[in-house]
């Protein structure tokens, strides 16, 4: 009885570390997984549009920042997000210091992080898609402020598709 009982426990204790090892690799496998969901250079870069070599999204939107938020302060809260969506270092999966110099972040009254571009926090035009330049210039006001909106443009980042070999115009924004 004891050689058996003695085979027995040793196959459930092959059995356990076997599970262990295999759970182990799925757990690598699914990290694997979510760190290659997106990189800084997918998740921003310079495109040209309309002429302008403008930073966008992974979805293709151009971004921008506001006049008054150039102190790095958050002011477009509320309704504005209605408008204008915050690119969240969260939604990136990349650091921000990944997408070149000048790229940082701030901390959102909301608590959230989201990527600003020499100070200024970027954000996406609901109100537009990929290929689009409608917001640069825009000017709208929210809960008593009002927002005059640029397009960023940026000659440093991770990644670029526009086929110019020119640089970017004078300065971390265009109209600025």
């Amino acid at each position: 009885m004891t050689q058996h009982r003695t085979r027995a426990l040793g196959l459930i204790a092959v059995t356990i570390v076997a599970g262990l090892i295999l759970a182990a690799c799925g757990d690598d496998d699914d990290d694997g997984e979510a760190a290659q969901t997106a990189t800084s250079s997918e998740a921003i870069s310079t495109e040209s549009i309309e002429g302008t070599d403008v930073l966008v999204d992974a979805d293709g939107r151009a971004l921008y920042t506001a006049d008054q938020e150039q102190d790095g302060e958050v002011l477009c809260t509320a309704g504005c997000l209605e408008i204008w969506d915050p690119v969240l270092v969260s939604e990136l999966g990349a650091d921000p210091e990944s997408f070149g110099s000048g790229f940082a972040d701030v901390r959102r009254p909301d608590g959230g992080r989201q990527l600003t571009l020499d100070g200024s926090p970027l954000y996406a035009f609901t109100e537009e898609g990929p290929g689009e330049l409608t917001g640069d210039g825009l000017v709208d006001s929210f809960d008593g402020t009002e927002f005059s909106w640029s397009a960023a443009v940026s000659g440093d980042t991770a990644s670029s598709d526009s086929s110019d070999d020119e640089p970017s115009g004078g300065g971390a924004y265009g109209g600025y």
